[in-house]
């Protein structure tokens, strides 16, 4: 959410920090793995819950943390959503703090998944 605060002032909206899905190292956050998963879980649920049968979602994720990956692929997989593909996205263009951290990611994934 940090990264889109500019954004939501320019939309007028305020940003709910407390139920944001993310991991941080922040000690007054909370927001560990265990948290990251659960709420992740609770979104897929959710839209398990609303989607057709036999109808696709498709998530854009990006992460260098296996750990992270796994909550989101475990977590779809355990609520009952199959993986149907994963696409690489390169990005049109790369941001300053892409190019210059070590290890910065240069694309996102899309990946689909079918109830």
């Amino acid at each position: 959410m940090g990264l889109s605060l500019v954004w939501m002032a320019w939309l007028q909206l305020e940003g709910d920090f407390e139920d944001e899905i993310v991991i941080s190292n922040a000690k007054n956050r909370n927001k560990d793995i265990k948290d990251y998963r659960m709420r992740l879980e609770l979104a897929f649920k959710e839209m398990h819950r609303v989607l057709k049968n036999r109808k696709f979602i498709s998530v854009v994720f990006n992460s260098r943390d296996a750990k992270a990956w796994d909550a989101l692929i475990t977590s779809c997989r355990d609520i009952g959503f199959g993986i149907v593909d994963i696409k690489h996205l390169k990005y049109s263009a790369n941001s300053v703090l892409q190019d210059s951290r070590e290890g910065g990611l240069q694309s996102d994934f899309v990946i689909t998944f079918r109830k």
